[in-house]
């Protein structure tokens, strides 16, 4: 039964997702906008100089992006037990 998270029924804490001051997290946070960061800057390089080259780079990042979102439709799993999909969809609701 789902219990809503309130002060008297707080959500389970994983320290391990929680620390904001941990190194590691907050490089791999960084490195996952990487792809964001990429098509933009494809796509300004395409607008602005209108090479084939940036064309291809594009094509093969949404290609990349498309084959990712593919895979990870055939290949489910289930979560772990107790850890929620993530720690911004964990703290999504939070406010303050």
């Amino acid at each position: 039964m789902y219990v809503r998270p309130s002060a008297r029924h707080p959500r389970p804490t994983d320290t391990r997702t929680q620390d904001p001051h941990d190194p590691i997290s907050l490089l791999s946070a960084w490195l996952a906008l990487l792809p964001q960061a990429l098509m933009i800057v494809y796509a300004t390089a395409l607008f602005c100089t209108r090479e084939v080259e940036c064309a291809l780079m594009l094509a093969g990042q949404l290609a990349c992006e498309a084959a990712n979102f593919v895979l990870k439709w055939f290949i489910r799993e289930e979560r772990p037990k107790g850890m929620s999909p993530s720690v911004h969809f964990r703290h999504k609701g939070r406010v303050g």
